[in-house]
């Protein structure tokens, strides 16, 4: 299902309760609030791609959709700060795409790395320094082990 419009239609889109695709790329919301796709349980993949006024996404906002396996958050220039626990109602979440946006930093717990096949982070303004480390170390197969100076 592939919609345009300035709201998400929560109320509306409920009553799919079958719906495995959705698409809202291209569209103008400037936030996705708490249990933004409200009885969407079945829902595998989620394309919120080109949002260009998207600000923020509530820590909730994917909380229904724990058979969600695939996310795509592409192209949202506005869009800088990751919520730290956005992702732990997602036990199914195998590839993550937040690629250009407006990011300068990320954290470990913030994804299930430990589930994951793919995340895409390239086109982010990050940060290089110590905060980042862990995503060296995913890069680079050290996850587990400890630096000279003995941080983890």
């Amino acid at each position: 299902l592939k919609l345009k419009n300035r709201i998400i239609p929560t109320v509306q889109l409920s009553k799919l309760y079958n719906l495995t695709t959705l698409s809202l790329s291209g569209n103008s919301f400037v936030q996705l609030p708490a249990v933004s796709f409200l009885n969407l349980f079945h829902l595998r993949e989620l394309h919120l791609n080109r949002l260009d006024r998207l600000e923020r996404i509530d820590s909730r906002a994917f909380v229904d959709n724990t058979y969600l396996q695939i996310l795509t958050l592409d192209d949202n220039p506005a869009f800088s700060e990751l919520p730290t626990r956005l992702f732990h109602g997602n036990p199914n979440l195998i590839d993550v795409s937040m690629r250009r946006n407006a990011l300068v930093t990320v954290d470990a717990v913030q994804f299930p790395l430990d589930r994951l096949q793919r995340l895409k982070l390239a086109g982010n303004p990050l940060v290089c320094n110590c905060s980042i480390r862990w995503l060296w170390r995913l890069v680079t197969g050290t996850v587990d082990e400890e630096d000279s100076d003995g941080v983890g």
